[in-house]
């Protein structure tokens, strides 16, 4: 199996999972619809659940989308602030919305923005990296607007008191030269990294899934990382790859899921049980069905725990049938 292991990670755990809620059947009943308490009360009883087992949870936007302005978080992203400030064990990844590539280049709507963050986090530490967007290369981000980003938020006296690295993810990234807008983001996140950050050793995420062309299945998966790395690693010896998401894509059933998470695990095992209890970071998508999801390849039932069909059941769901989970994925690196 091929893969490449960090020399330095910013996580106290090797595996982390996304959660998203605003897609699930129960989210569009009235009675959730309709009631932001209700959004963020049947989320956090998952969340709970989940961080039983996974303590380093990623998240994909901090306030409302489409609503940069507000204060109002994202109903996800408000159970995890409540989960997190209940349990410095857990660590968190938090992507920003697509908007915000603007936003955030306004020195007065950067110090409104992270001084959100002192004020709901007990401790924004927990916050091992600010995503400055996902999937940057397919969601119409620049270099340039990178660049703008980094140097402005860095230059924000609010976010000097987190200091938080701030990072991108990827839909992919070349093994080979060829793709120039990505070598460019690339070099935008390793140019304006900051020597405070993970011990001085940039990192990006990339998001292969095992039906993905080329890939083929879970060791393809970290296949894929190795070689990004490798043709990196000759550019900026210092680059990290780690991957952001990978999980169930094109299932069309949760026996099908099953299967492709599983496999995941037993990759992640090997690569644990090889290196004496470390593995490539990777965050599994993601933590329940999201059923109301459109689009092609299929992503209904990509989750990693089997949810209730009543929203306000949160705390009664469970892993899925046939997944059992390493022990180990709580337990914090050495």
């Amino acid at each position: 199996m091929s893969y490449t292991l960090p020399t330095q990670t910013p996580f106290s755990y090797n595996v982390g999972i996304c959660f998203h809620t605003n897609m699930c059947s129960w989210y569009t009943s009235p009675s959730v619809k309709y009631s932001r308490a209700n959004q963020i009360a049947y989320s956090e009883a998952r969340l709970k659940v989940i961080t039983d087992s996974f303590k380093l949870i990623r998240v994909y936007g901090f306030r409302v989308a489409g609503f940069d302005s507000n204060s109002d978080l994202d109903p996800c992203t408000q159970a995890l602030v409540n989960v997190m400030n209940a349990d410095s064990d857990i660590e968190a990844v938090i992507s920003l919305n697509p908007g915000m590539k603007t936003y955030l280049t306004v020195d007065s709507q950067i110090t409104d923005y992270f001084t959100e963050y002192s004020t709901q986090f007990n401790d924004p530490g927990q916050v091992k990296a600010i995503m400055l967007g996902n999937e940057v290369n397919a969601n119409g981000y620049t270099a340039t607007d990178l660049t703008n980003m980094m140097t402005d938020i860095k230059a924000n006296a609010e976010y000097k008191k987190l200091n938080i690295p701030l990072s991108v993810s990827f839909s992919e990234l070349p093994t080979q030269s060829g793709d120039s807008s990505s070598d460019d983001m690339v070099k935008a996140i390793v140019d304006n990294w900051d020597d405070s950050w993970n011990g001085g050793y940039p990192f990006v995420f990339i998001n292969p899934y095992p039906d993905a062309s080329g890939i083929g299945n879970a060791a393809g998966v970290y296949t894929q990382q190795a070689n990004v790395q490798a043709y990196y690693a000759a550019k900026y010896p210092k680059l990290q790859v780690f991957i952001g998401e990978t999980g169930a894509e094109g299932a069309t059933s949760d026996t099908d899921s099953e299967k492709v998470i599983i496999s995941l695990l037993t990759t992640l095992q090997t690569q644990y049980t090889a290196s004496s209890g470390s593995t490539v970071p990777t965050f599994l998508f993601e933590g329940v069905n999201e059923s109301n999801k459109p689009g092609t390849p299929n992503q209904q039932f990509m989750g990693v725990y089997k949810d209730q069909t009543d929203g306000s059941k949160g705390a009664d769901i469970t892993l899925k049938d046939s997944i059992s989970l390493p022990t180990w994925l709580g337990t914090k690196l050495s």
